[in-house]
């Protein structure tokens, strides 16, 4: 038996060791068909499904894998950057005068953080702590003072109503002579 399809098997060429790679990354693993079955094969047996959906196992494969070489491409590089800034910073803090100059300041650091907490922080907690505990009575004091105004100006408008059209105004009143007594 020395056709072409052996000798294919026994010696692949490039194309042949590609697609066996490609084979061995993406398609399952079995029994692979000799290169004449599979055109019989493709020739003789009409597809009973489009295409779009024979190729959709590749794609889904293929978008995996093209995913997953991303994010071992972006690790790879977050891991090298995080190495080299260790690898600069860690000399520079080292020979940085911060340490020291934080141990020179630190009695002004003290000071200043125990004024602050003394003339700031302290009565800032406090006005929160009574305004939260005060509200429902400043509430209740600020619906009785709205309600007070609106009732007394309601209460104004009606008198002032009730006046006008039951007594008419002083500059309108006929003036009459006065009566003179009967003794």
């Amino acid at each position: 038996m020395n056709s072409a399809v052996d000798i294919g098997d026994r010696r692949p060429g490039i194309f042949h060791q590609l697609m066996i790679k490609i084979d061995c990354i993406w398609l399952p693993r079995g029994p692979r068909p000799s290169v004449m079955t599979t055109i019989l094969e493709t020739a003789s047996s009409p597809t009973s499904s489009p295409a779009l959906v024979q190729a959709l196992p590749y794609a889904t494969y293929g978008a995996s894998f093209v995913v997953s070489s991303a994010l071992t491409l972006i690790r790879v590089v977050y891991v090298a950057l995080a190495f080299v800034a260790k690898a600069v910073a860690h000399p520079l803090i080292l020979l940085s005068p911060f340490p020291l100059l934080l141990y020179v300041l630190a009695p002004v650091i003290v000071f200043v953080q125990i004024s602050l907490d003394v003339v700031w922080f302290t009565p800032y907690h406090a006005i929160l702590y009574l305004s939260d505990a005060f509200y429902p009575a400043y509430v209740f004091v600020g619906v009785a003072c709205i309600t007070g105004g609106l009732l007394g100006i309601s209460g104004r408008l009606t008198v002032l109503g009730l006046n006008s059209l039951l007594a008419p105004p002083p500059g309108q009143t006929p003036k009459y002579p006065p009566r003179k007594r009967m003794a």
